[in-house]
């Protein structure tokens, strides 16, 4: 049976305290769902969602060095049909405003989250 997780890169640069980045990666999550209920997905996408829905939910949080990973990984994800959106913060609190936190990817099966993301450590 294929797996299927939700990744959320939060930038490890900007010097969010945690409570800071579990809500920017909130953000994330919340605009995928929005993505998937305002039908903004291909069928294929949609599957993927209905399919993490029913197999558990799975979130990986991951961190990544610099806005930069953000821009290759989104090229990747694009090129491989994955749902993503960004979150860019208001800079109301802790960060400069308009400042990118974090880059949700996915739903997507695990073998496709890992050739995006492998590679980067967890939070």
């Amino acid at each position: 049976m294929t797996k299927y997780k939700m990744l959320l890169m939060v930038r490890s640069d900007l010097g969010m305290k945690p409570g800071k980045k579990i809500a920017q990666a909130g953000h994330g999550v919340g605009g995928l769902y929005r993505q998937y209920m305002d039908g903004c997905l291909t069928e294929e996408q949609e599957a993927w969602f209905e399919a993490w829905e029913r197999n558990g939910m799975a979130k990986i949080t991951i961190r990544t060095p610099s806005e930069e990973d953000f821009n290759l990984v989104a090229v990747k994800a694009q090129e491989l049909n994955v749902p993503m959106t960004l979150v860019v913060d208001a800079g109301l609190t802790q960060v400069p405003p308009n400042s990118k936190t974090v880059l949700a990817l996915g739903p997507a099966p695990s073998y496709i989250t890992d050739e995006l993301c492998g590679n980067y450590k967890l939070m």
